[in-house]
């Protein structure tokens, strides 16, 4: 993922919480372990090497895969982990690349996917409220704060996101820091996309949040149940069935 991640918690308990949110960092850290194609011990890698044959994988990762399938068909494509070159097949515990050539990148949902094991850790060791980012562009909520009644997440010169417990949001620009060409790819035609300036989804999941808003960046219509905001040159149109974007 090579990206920093970062939490802010509160309650009772000082060495408690410490305690909680390391083991919620070493959560993060188990998952990239788990998925990244550029370990050689990683799941992901072991799937790459074994082509067209079916390998058991972490039950985990076969949940990842089986949201990844699931996303892709709700995005008509736009979320693609193959990035529109190939397919893969996931059958109870094992999964396979259906064409051998078939590379998953999981850049889109990783994050995202790891945050939501991020904080499935601090509600089980009992943290009633914090805050997690990767990037700054993933955010997810527990609890709110302690003299508010939503955190309060800027989204750039837009304006602002409400996020209350169990919510999470995630912001897609084409640009990076570092560059000036798209890091998201189209996977309709293998380019870096470029129509649309930034797109942010919240979602009752981190890597929902994730795969939607780097699918809406490509192209499509988000779907009823999420909020989101998309901007293209100097018009931004929101989607808004909870009331979580709010004006500055």
């Amino acid at each position: 993922m090579a990206t920093r991640f970062e939490l802010v918690v509160a309650g009772s308990g000082e060495r408690d919480l410490r305690a909680a949110g390391e083991e919620a960092l070493e959560e993060i850290a188990r998952a990239e372990r788990l998925i990244s194609p550029f370990r050689n011990d990683s799941q992901i890698a072991h799937l790459h090497r074994h082509g067209r044959e079916w390998v058991a994988l972490d039950p985990e990762v076969i949940g990842l895969l089986t949201l990844c399938q699931g996303l892709r068909d709700a995005t008509n494509g736009f979320f693609d982990p193959t990035l529109g070159r190939g397919r893969f097949e996931v059958e109870g515990g094992r999964a396979r690349l259906v064409d051998a050539d078939t590379r998953l990148d999981l850049g889109a949902i990783g994050k995202g996917w790891a945050i939501d094991r991020a904080v499935e850790t601090l509600r089980e060791n009992g943290v009633s409220c914090a805050l997690l980012h990767g990037g700054t562009s993933t955010v997810a909520a527990i609890g709110c704060p302690p003299d508010a009644e939503a955190w309060r997440i800027s989204v750039g010169s837009e304006g602002v996101a409400l996020l209350r417990d169990g919510t999470a949001l995630s912001v897609s620009a084409p640009h990076g820091r570092s560059s000036e060409v798209s890091h998201v790819i189209d996977p309709r035609c293998g380019e870096p996309t470029a129509d649309r300036d930034l797109v942010a989804v919240v979602a009752p999941s981190a890597a929902h949040a994730d795969a939607w808003s780097t699918a809406l960046l490509v192209d499509g219509d988000p779907p009823a149940h999420l909020s989101s905001m998309i901007v293209e040159g100097d018009r931004t149109r929101s989607h808004d069935p909870d009331g979580v974007f709010v004006s500055e």
